[in-house]
């Protein structure tokens, strides 16, 4: 089927949509607490829709583009019924029925080599969708829909526009993570001053949360936000993207998030690993100079501000040392997961999970609903699942890399870091299972996708 999408000339408006947000949100709730956000979401979403919609970017895809917005709201009070339903579900829902009539129509074909990993996965499941009880039945179709269909939905539906208006699509999504990372800022700086209780569900932490469930997916987004600006500011923005670079990091610093750090670890290494005797870190030498900078300003105002933050310097040596709640309860977890997989080695124990599967003092999820990616793979489909999910994204990542070493191409240097990155995450934190995790897949296959090394705008 051949989209006719409009070619968006302009950038998106970065600085103001983002401003226009932060006022907006901060107002909101400075008037009326935190709860006000659900009718800011409604209202932004529809003033975002009609804005697409103006720049002739098709009804559907228009609708399409609004979950990049939506995902943000993440906490119980964007919940609703008791199946947690989030507004962008709908969206989903509408794309996936979409898609179905077009492939029962002849319209849309899928390629066999990736058809042929879809249907397997979907014989498992079918198989556990039978054996499970009810509500690994729901766990079951909660993920196909709303995880790898909202992945699916993203990478097929959105790719037309992301080949012609890369720099637009970009943009947005930058925007989007910007105005979050901020609000979190605003968050924190809340806290501190004792007006917590007029911008946070829950106050009585000082590591913000934005709208998500907990500060992970805050820490998540942020490191989204700060490798995408890094692959932006190459293109479009050289000179400024600096300024906005240092946002991205203080969010990280004061999310205290060992899992954004490794992510950082990890893709930094491999961006000097690419070319060997050569430094190439992944962003512009705009940036890097801007860094010599900081060290500048650092030593200047350090005096300053380390007593302000001096709760979370202590919070972060604690994480570092590995001795906290969350970081037992992570080892804890590896250990009862092998114990749990042991009793079914091969076919799996299917999508069955309840609190039980839970250690409570860290909140760390295990089973069917894994911290762990590849610990889940594992406890749903057995062997028989884990060793060919193991090869497809081992292909993926080895294929990327070498794409990137043989072509020198920035669009696959970056698909690599963001799929990297979502691995590094996924092995301590469930973000395979959060919104986050299907953004870091969306755009690491938009730019991963051969046409983008053809079209240049």
């Amino acid at each position: 089927m051949v989209q006719h999408i409009s070619v968006v000339k302009d950038a998106f408006p970065i600085a103001r949509v983002t401003i226009l947000l932060l006022l907006f949100y901060a107002a909101s709730a400075w008037i009326s607490g935190p709860q006000s956000a659900v009718f800011c979401m409604i209202l932004a979403s529809i003033i975002l829709y009609v804005y697409f919609v103006s720049k002739k970017l098709g009804l559907y895809q228009s609708l399409v583009l609004l979950i990049p917005f939506l995902v943000l709201f993440d906490s119980p009070l964007f919940a609703f019924t008791a199946f947690n339903l989030r507004i962008w579900y709908a969206i989903v829902v509408v794309g996936i029925i979409r898609k179905v009539i077009l492939l029962l129509s002849g319209r849309v074909r899928f390629s066999g080599k990736k058809i042929v990993p879809i249907v397997f996965f979907v014989v498992l499941s079918v198989f556990h969708f039978i054996i499970d009880d009810q509500n690994g039945r729901l766990s079951n179709i909660k993920y196909w829909l709303f995880t790898i269909g909202a992945a699916l939905i993203l990478v097929a539906d959105l790719k037309p526009v992301f080949i012609k208006q890369k720099r637009f699509m970009l943009g947005y999504i930058l925007a989007m993570i910007y105005f979050v990372t901020l609000f979190g800022l605003v968050q924190y700086a809340a806290v501190k001053t004792g007006l917590g209780q007029r911008f946070m569900l829950n106050p009585s932490t000082v590591r913000p949360d934005a709208f998500f469930s907990e500060t992970t997916w805050y820490a998540s987004y942020a490191l989204f936000g700060l490798i995408l600006l890094f692959y932006y500011c190459t293109h479009y923005m050289k000179s400024t993207g600096f300024l906005l670079s240092l946002t991205f990091i203080a969010a990280i610093f004061i999310s205290n998030t060992r899992n954004a750090y490794l992510a950082i670890a990890l893709v930094s290494l491999f961006a000097m690993l690419f070319f060997a005797g050569r430094l190439h870190l992944p962003f512009s030498k705009h940036l890097a100079k801007g860094y010599f900078l900081l060290l500048i300003v650092i030593s200047i105002v350090i005096s300053f501000v380390l007593p302000l933050v001096a709760d979370t310097v202590a919070n972060l040596q604690v994480k570092l040392s590995l001795q906290d709640a969350s970081a037992m309860g992570r080892a804890t977890g590896f250990t009862k997961s092998f114990q749990q997989i042991s009793a079914s080695p091969y076919l799996g124990q299917g999508f069955n999970w309840s609190m039980e599967d839970t250690i409570q003092s860290a909140g760390t999820a295990i089973g069917a609903k894994s911290f762990n990616l590849f610990l889940q793979i594992f406890h749903i489909f057995g062997l028989l699942g884990l060793v060919p999910f193991v090869i497809i994204v081992g292909r993926r990542l080895s294929w990327l890399g070498l794409r990137t070493i043989a072509l020198n191409s920035l669009e696959y240097r970056y698909s690599f870091y963001f799929f990297l990155a979502f691995l590094s995450m996924s092995f301590f934190a469930p973000i395979h299972q959060h919104s986050a995790g299907v953004l870091f897949l969306a755009v690491s296959a938009w730019l991963g996708n051969e046409k983008i090394n053809e079209t240049k705008n």
